[in-house]
């Protein structure tokens, strides 16, 4: 049982290695890891309403309207009250946000090319296949 536990603290390592690397390409961007993933549900979306990206993210209606204020100020989305409920604020990704949301999967593209590139075509296989065991498991429970 007690190589199981020094196991665990393995993948833990790696886990918080992989974002660690993938985090490099925000120095010097005008943009913090959270606030791009937060633009990035946006673009994903199309369009959506504030109340969704707290309930996705899990943060408070005040956190979100922090980190969606800020990506308003640097012109990354544009936010609008609906024409039928004044309570209810959409958002939606700016050109400006669109092109640094690219610009930034482009450079993780990257990163992910460095850590894996040593990985056979099939360690590659087995690893993403493990991996969508343990995220569909957990999606089912």
């Amino acid at each position: 049982m007690n190589n199981f536990y020094e196991r665990i603290g393995e993948i833990e390592e790696s886990f918080f290695y992989i974002p660690k690397q993938l985090n490099r390409v925000f120095v010097g961007e005008e943009i913090s890891p959270p606030r791009f993933f937060l633009l990035r549900a946006v673009e994903r979306k199309g369009r959506c309403k504030v109340s969704d990206l707290s309930r996705e993210f899990m943060l408070t209606s005040g956190a979100t309207t922090i980190m969606v204020n800020g990506l308003k100020e640097a012109g990354l989305i544009h936010r609008f009250r609906d024409e039928k409920d004044r309570r209810v604020v959409w958002v939606e990704t700016s050109e400006k946000g669109l092109r640094l949301v690219e610009q930034i999967k482009q450079k993780r593209l990257e990163v992910w090319k460095e850590m894996l590139d040593n990985l056979t075509s099939e360690e590659l296989g087995q690893w993403l296949n493990l991996t969508r065991k343990i995220v569909f498991q957990n999606k089912q429970g």
